[in-house]
């Protein structure tokens, strides 16, 4: 069961990453909309950079990391 739950969260954040990728055009110019503070490269993201990424949003924003990640995740 543990193994099942394991391959489940694994599963959904691989492709809630894709989603991201494959989305974040859409995605960016959402936050900028909204946080109208987020520069480009402030939201510049590839597949190196997004812990980075992540904790640059989050220091502007005054939110932890976990709390950017889901809302982006509510923007796909």
């Amino acid at each position: 069961m543990a193994g099942y739950i394991f391959t489940y969260i694994i599963e959904t954040a691989m492709e809630n990453r894709t989603r991201l990728l494959s989305n974040w055009n859409r995605v960016k110019k959402r936050l900028q909309e909204k946080f109208s503070i987020l520069t480009d490269e402030d939201l510049y993201l590839h597949t190196e950079n997004q812990d980075e990424m992540l904790r640059k949003i989050g220091e502007k924003l005054g939110m932890q990391r976990q709390f950017v990640l889901k809302m982006i995740t509510t923007l796909l």
